[in-house]
């Protein structure tokens, strides 16, 4: 066996520590066409204790990927820190961050495009443990073979075959018994379902979910669907170009959303009862989302969900709002926030 990253022992507390926390984590590409750095994730800090779900959500290009990479260390953040189980992973290189990697995986988006298409589903379900010399023989042969079980796929029918002889919805199954031959600690799950219909993406989601409690898994999960997320996850992060705008756990988020981009985001999920998309709390018609995401290049001053929502003020331009509790295990970064009796009021949350 392999042996394992050092982890740093915490001092007995009645905090645990998290599985997985980022730190104003900060990630910057530079070399555009036109010059200048480009910042696709700014300050986003958050922690996830072991076994539980994350659920991280925003528009097409706010910095959801780019911080799953970071995460990874593929590349690292430009700013912060990510821990793993109390070790900062950003202060480890070669082998010992190569150790470290093997304890996390991504499941990508398109699950055909992720899986190498010369060859068989054997090796290519096998080649993690290969790469670390885990197994090998007859005893390689039945690792391979339990974990295509654990995912719903019959090893002989399988085995043999290539990826292109398989549906969207089998290939991230296989995608799946990938990323658990190594029995990881944290599987990072990068819009893993947005290729798929409808059904498949159902079948996906709970095997997901049963895995996740089978194994002690805890895991990441990204989609731009709020109705999806939900469905999954322990607590949702809402992102908004590059910035978290809002946490709390899936129910609270769900009935009694903060920040006016979850509430948009709410709104905008299909079969939801018109009345109650276009009513606000206090009876008046709620005003709808209007206006294209900003660049990522040159985000708005203040507030950067400002120059799209319909409860802007001056203030909004001139200052960022921090992210502040908003009740219970509940954060939101807003100047108007929408608080309800079950809320602080913005006063008492800015103390």
């Amino acid at each position: 066996m392999t042996e394992q990253v050092p982890l740093v022992t915490a001092e007995p507390s009645a905090v645990p520590v998290p599985r997985l926390s980022a730190e104003h984590v900060s990630v910057r590409f530079s070399g555009s066409r036109k010059g200048g750095t480009l910042t696709a994730v700014s300050d986003v800090s958050f922690a996830v204790q072991p076994g539980e779900t994350l659920g991280l959500v925003g528009e097409s290009g706010c910095g959801k990927s780019s911080l799953a990479r970071a995460i990874m260390q593929l590349p690292p953040p430009a700013i912060g820190q990510v821990r793993l189980d109390g070790t900062d992973l950003t202060s480890l290189s070669g082998e010992s961050l190569r150790l470290a990697r093997s304890r996390m995986h991504l499941i990508f988006q398109d699950p055909i495009s992720s899986l190498n298409p010369r060859r068989n589903i054997a090796s290519i379900v096998a080649e993690p443990a290969v790469v670390w010399g885990r197994s090998s023989g007859e005893q390689l042969r039945e690792l391979v073979d339990q974990n295509l079980e654990a995912v719903g796929l019959d090893p002989d029918d399988t085995r043999n075959r290539r990826p292109r002889q398989f549906s969207g919805g089998q290939c991230q199954r296989i995608c799946i018994a990938r990323a658990l031959i190594l029995e990881p600690d944290l599987i990072i799950c990068d819009e893993p379902v947005s290729a798929l219909d409808v059904s498949i993406q159902a079948q996906i989601l709970n095997l997901l979910d049963r895995l996740r409690r089978e194994r002690g898994l805890t895991l990441i999960f990204i989609s731009h669907d709020l109705a999806v997320v939900k469905n999954v996850s322990d607590k949702i992060a809402v992102m908004y170009l590059g910035r978290i705008c809002e946490v709390a756990d899936s129910d609270t988020l769900y009935r009694r959303p903060a920040h006016p981009y979850t509430r948009a985001l709410i709104d905008s999920i299909p079969g939801r009862d018109t009345t109650t998309r276009n009513s606000a709390r206090d009876g008046s018609r709620r005003a709808p989302l209007s206006g294209e995401l900003p660049s990522a290049a040159r985000p708005p001053s203040g507030c950067r969900f400002r120059t799209r929502c319909p409860r802007a003020q001056a203030v909004c331009a001139e200052e960022d709002p921090a992210l502040l509790p908003a009740g219970a295990g509940h954060t939101v970064a807003c100047h108007f926030p929408l608080l309800d009796s079950s809320h602080a009021t913005r006063e008492e949350i800015a103390g």
